[in-house]
């Protein structure tokens, strides 16, 4: 087969893998903020808590933001 073709089917390929690991990371990384809030708050520290809190919120808040905007 011809190189520069295989290439072009590799970099294909590698397209929806990189979708499917973008879009995990914005699924994943509020539900792993929540558990890093418990564990602060299981550990009475207050600071810590809001913060991954607030972390959180944006995290969730991005991908929904992104969504609404790709389907107007």
């Amino acid at each position: 087969m011809n190189r520069f073709l295989l290439q072009g089917f590799l970099l294909l390929a590698l397209i929806p893998i990189g979708l499917l690991i973008g879009y995990g990371f914005l699924v994943m990384g509020p539900i792993i903020c929540w558990g890093f809030a418990i564990n602060a708050y299981r550990a009475n520290n207050d600071k810590e808590l809001y913060f991954w809190l607030f972390i959180g919120l944006i995290g969730f808040s991005l991908p929904c933001t992104y969504l609404e905007f790709c389907n107007s």
